[in-house]
Parts: structure tokens; C-alpha cells; sequence
């Protein structure tokens, strides 16, 4: 570093020859552009630090430095949960069955999704009139069919239509008709002319009028032992009527069928006059 002559506060000026020394030593020390460069140049190279997958090059004479990526920074093949990346990090797949509903775009309401354009391609969203049309629904369409009214046909396509049986239609002749029973029993046959006998609203022993169901026409008697449960209702009749006393229980027993009566002690008790006499030979008066 070159000295340079200088006078402090407002001393004596500078003598030709100090002047001459100042410019000349400043001529000495003086940087060139060039220079200059090539010093920020290497302090920058020298500065640098090349980092994780980086590479740093300097090449000093053409006043270059280069930055390079080493590799291995992208996302490596395999499975990632949802998706799968192949192909060195360049294909990623998503995985069967792994969309959600609530990832998919929105629909409006009453809408569904199928493709109604011809040919293969994207599915698309449409609306439930869409669908009723290209599915050639008329009407209401409110449901299922709950009555048999509006429907109409011929009587072979009812029959057809009903698999237990055939319809009989009004006017049709009566035919034989086989009542079925349950396994083990003989089923029962009734004839044409017995279904006439039915029909025609008269007393047959085939036809029986309200009035002979009624009770009151009805006399005789009839053993307990044919009565479902009389057994049962007598037993229970009989628990709810009787009413214990004083220092007397009654403990009924449903299901062993037994009503107990139990004397709890304390009761004024009575002279068996019978048994004194027996007891003494005498006889009371």
C-alpha cells in the first residue's frame, strides 16, 4: 500500500515534489478493471459450497461458474400409499379403488353417472329425466305397482302371470277345486256341483247361515275334558277368588298347578265337641 502525504487542519500546502510522490504511488496502487473481476471471480469460486445432489465448477480463464444437479433429488419408484411411481420417477399411478366419493367432482342433485353418448369413452353426469328418457319410461313412474287397478290384459295373461293358480272370472262355470292340507293330511276334493251347492245362498249341509253359529241355538252338554284349558282357567278362577283371612295365606303355584293354604297361628280356635265326646265316653248337652 502506497503512503500518501497529507497536512492535518489548514497547515502548508503540499510542496511540488509531495504532489509528484501522491500521484505516483497512486499510479502504482491502482486496480484495473480486469483485475477486479478476476478477484470477485475467485472470491465467489472460494465462496461457493456445493450442497446435497449439487455440483460446483469454476473455470477461472473463461470466468465461468457452473452449478449442476447430481441426480437423485426426484421421487424414487415404488409405492407411495395411494399411487404408484415407475419408470425411474417419470409414470405415477393411482391406485385401484382409492378415489373417494367425496374426491370426486361435484353432481347436482337427483343426478347419476353413466355414459349416455355412443361409442367408448368418458363417463358423464346426468339428470334422472335424462335417464327415464333413454330408458323409454313414460307416465309418473311413481313406484311399484301396489293394486291391480289400470292394469289390463287377457284372462290367458293373467293366468300366465299367476304361478300358484288360475283367475276365475264372473260368468266363468265352476270347476272342481282341491283344498290342500297340511303334510300327513288328505286333501280335500270339492265338486263343481258342490261349489254350485255353496254359491247359491241356501241351507245345504254344505252352506250354513250366521244364525246357526249362534250359541243360543245350540243345547247339550259338554265333558270339561274336550275344553282346551279348562283345567288352567278353573285353577285360576278359583286363586283369584278366594281371599285369605286373618292368620290364614294362600300361596297359588301357576306353573305346579297347586294353591297352598296355610294357617300363620293366632286363631281363636273352636271346641270340637265331637272328639271330646269320643275322647270321654260322654255326651254333651
Amino acid at each position: 500500500m502506497s503512503t500518501i502525504v497529507t497536512r492535518a487542519g489548514k497547515g502548508s500546502p503540499l510542496t511540488h515534489n509531495e504532489v509528484d510522490a501522491n500521484f505516483t504511488n497512486l499510479n502504482a496502487d491502482k486496480v484495473e478493471t480486469s483485475a477486479l473481476n478476476e478477484l470477485i471471480d475467485d472470491r465467489v469460486a472460494a465462496l461457493v459450497v456445493a450442497g446435497t445432489n449439487m455440483t460446483v465448477t469454476y473455470n477461472d480463464g473463461a470466468g465461468t461458474l457452473t452449478f449442476d444437479a447430481a441426480g437423485g433429488g426426484g421421487v424414487s419408484d415404488g409405492d407411495k400409499g395411494d399411487i404408484t411411481v415407475t419408470g425411474t420417477g417419470a409414470t405415477w399411478t393411482i391406485d385401484a379403488g382409492v378415489v373417494t366419493l367425496a374426491k370426486m367432482a361435484n353432481m347436482a342433485t337427483s343426478s347419476l353417472i353413466y355414459r349416455k353418448t355412443a361409442g367408448s369413452g368418458a363417463p358423464a353426469v346426468n339428470t334422472l329425466a335424462t335417464l327415464k328418457t333413454d330408458l323409454g319410461l313414460t307416465g309418473t313412474n311413481s313406484g311399484d305397482q301396489t293394486s291391480i287397478v289400470g292394469i289390463t290384459g287377457t284372462k290367458a295373461q293373467f293366468d300366465t302371470a299367476v304361478t300358484d293358480g288360475n283367475f276365475m272370472y264372473v260368468g266363468d262355470a265352476p270347476t272342481a277345486h282341491t283344498h290342500l292340507l297340511a303334510a300327513g293330511a288328505t286333501d280335500v276334493t270339492i265338486s263343481a256341483a258342490n261349489l254350485n251347492t255353496l254359491d247359491d245362498g241356501v241351507d245345504t249341509t254344505l252352506h250354513f247361515h250366521a244364525a246357526d253359529r249362534a250359541r243360543a241355538n245350540h243345547t247339550g252338554s259338554q265333558t270339561a275334558s274336550t275344553i282346551s284349558d279348562f283345567s288352567e282357567a278353573v285353577d285360576d278362577r278359583v286363586a283369584a277368588l278366594l281371599v285369605a283371612g286373618t292368620n290364614v295365606t294362600l300361596t297359588y303355584n301357576d306353573g305346579a298347578n297347586t294353591l297352598t293354604i296355610a294357617s300363620t297361628g293366632g286363631g281363636g280356635g273352636g271346641f270340637d265337641y265331637g272328639a271330646w265326646a269320643a275322647m270321654t265316653g260322654l255326651t254333651p248337652y
